[in-house]
């Protein structure tokens, strides 16, 4: 009974501290405008990988986050305003980094660098990737202005790339880009359903961004036996 007594004294204080923590936590943020900011950021971006941008309400965003829905109009005017912003904070190292090889221009090192860039972002956020899918689900086609603006880059680039010998002139720019952003895709799409591999030391996502490069490289460049 004692025993009993003193573990339900000891439930009733961790929860009288998680409670405690937690007011502490939603009051902190009242008076820190960043803090505020980022709890509704991180919030609203789980909800909108769970269940989809349309299918999040204001509401479960303000719980979540330990604000008020006030206040998430007040950072970002609606949830429109708050999914872009998610998208832009994802986005922007990605962007800066394919921003630095553009400034390079597009040669055979550049083309597969970038390859290698967009691959390893993704795979090292993967939740990027869910943003896409629901994205492209819920036909959002307002992408964020990063998204926009590397895509524009990337389109004059590949032309110029053509005009310039670097790249074969036969194919539209835009489909060269789908090419691309598809080879890269194609592994976080299907990589999970691959079968067949048993060396465990065998870096497998590793292995597939070679194959893919080799095979961008054989359709699309001019002398891709300098492409490497």
């Amino acid at each position: 009974m004692f025993a009993e007594r003193e573990r339900r004294q000891r439930f009733d204080r961790s929860t009288s501290l998680s409670h405690a923590e937690a007011v502490a936590a939603i009051v902190a943020r009242k008076h820190d405008p960043e803090a505020s900011r980022a709890a509704i950021l991180d919030a609203a971006e789980g909800l909108f990988l769970e269940r989809g941008f349309a299918a999040t309400s204001m509401s479960e965003i303000a719980e979540r986050s330990g604000v008020t829905k006030s206040l998430i109009h007040h950072h970002f005017n609606s949830k429109e305003g708050l999914w872009a912003e998610i998208k832009r904070r994802r986005f922007g190292s990605y962007h800066a980094a394919q921003l630095a090889l553009y400034a390079r221009g597009l040669t055979h090192e550049t083309i597969k660098a970038s390859m290698h860039a967009y691959f390893h972002f993704l795979r090292a956020n993967p939740q990027v990737h869910r943003m896409i899918t629901w994205m492209r689900l819920e036909g959002d086609r307002e992408c964020a202005d990063l998204v926009v603006d590397l895509r524009t880059r990337a389109i004059a680039q590949i032309a110029a790339a053509q005009q310039a010998g670097v790249l074969r002139p036969e194919m539209p720019p835009e489909f060269v880009l789908m090419i691309f952003l598809g080879l890269v895709n194609a592994w976080f799409d299907e990589g999970g359903f691959a079968t067949g591999f048993d060396d465990g030391r065998v870096d497998h996502a590793e292995v597939y961004l070679e194959h893919a490069w080799k095979v961008f490289a054989s359709s699309v460049l001019v002398d891709a036996s300098r492409a490497g």
